[in-house]
């Protein structure tokens, strides 16, 4: 798909390169493409955002939860030519975490209830909750929103994540931490609690 461009290339610089910005789904498809090309490389660019569209997937990162179908999931591939044995090959990188561009997820409807219709702070208790072991040892920083409900006795009956400003895995960490350290003080109550957190290295707040 991009041998009709080598000549391109090989008038760049070396390693002169692409870089596609993917917006992909929950299923691995690709749903959307924004080409960065360098000097001269605009219609490469153009090319492989083509092809990306009509036939790109992506396997699920063992980092990553795919399982909202309209969240969006960014990633970024940078593609330049160089050399091997005289003839010219293309070659690929990925971004490590696909996720760590500043990007937020968005997950489901991303309705947030309004102050009317949810619970206060001053309505549960919240015990400390541990930074999630993968998301520590990989330095991941966060902001997540979730929502939890509440069953008759107070304890979480359900949280689903809102939004996540870089990772959706750490959005349903940030849930699975949540149900063992929020109980409602005076149940039952049947409004949510929207509680936002902030994952900073070392410790959660």
């Amino acid at each position: 798909m991009l041998a009709p461009y080598r000549k391109t290339f090989r008038a760049r610089p070396f390693m002169a390169g692409i870089a596609l910005d993917l917006t992909v789904d929950a299923a691995g498809n690709v749903v959307g493409c924004e080409a960065q090309p360098g000097e001269g490389l605009a219609e490469a660019g153009a090319a492989i955002c083509a092809h990306a569209q009509a036939a790109g997937r992506f396997r699920p990162d063992p980092y990553l939860a795919l399982d909202y179908t309209r969240a969006r999931y960014h990633t970024r591939i940078t593609l330049s030519l160089a050399a091997a044995e005289g003839e010219p090959l293309f070659t690929h990188s990925t971004s490590s975490f696909p996720l760590l561009d500043h990007r937020p997820v968005l997950f489901g409807d991303d309705v947030i209830p309004a102050e009317d219709q949810r619970l206060k702070a001053d309505d549960v208790v919240i015990q400390p909750l541990q930074y999630p072991r993968r998301a520590l040892q990989n330095e991941v920083f966060d902001r997540v929103l979730v929502s939890l409900t509440f069953d008759a006795e107070g304890k979480p009956a359900s949280c689903r994540p809102l939004r996540s400003s870089m990772s959706a895995r750490l959005a349903y960490e940030t849930c699975a931490e949540a149900k063992g350290a929020v109980q409602l003080k005076h149940p039952p109550d049947a409004r949510p609690y929207v509680l936002s957190i902030v994952w900073s290295l070392g410790e959660g707040r």
